[in-house]
């Protein structure tokens, strides 16, 4: 077994309550295309969203950051925004 797997062992996750008019699209989204869609359509939901889900993202990092691989911690970093995404993909294609 990994040793992801073992560190997040018997870890329950349930993200924060949204208003009611953003559960009631998150409810209607059945895949992650579906929800980004719905994010653009209504920018409350993309907030959000970001939020009820920052409890569960600061748990999962502090069990990670806990896990040992070869006596050396695993490090969790926060992921780029989509300003930086973009520069990256316009840099590389104008090589």
């Amino acid at each position: 077994m990994s040793t992801l797997n073992l560190g997040l062992q018997g870890v329950a996750l349930k993200r924060d309550q949204m208003s009611s008019e953003s559960e009631a699209l998150f409810d209607t989204a059945n895949t992650l295309d579906d929800i980004r869609k719905k994010a653009q359509e209504f920018n409350e939901l993309e907030s959000e969203l970001k939020d009820s889900i920052a409890g569960i993202q600061d748990l999962l990092n502090n069990r990670t950051e806990r896990l040992l691989l070869k006596d050396k911690k695993f490090k969790c970093h926060d992921s780029a925004s989509e300003k930086t995404v973009y520069f990256c993909y316009r840099f590389d294609f104008e090589n």
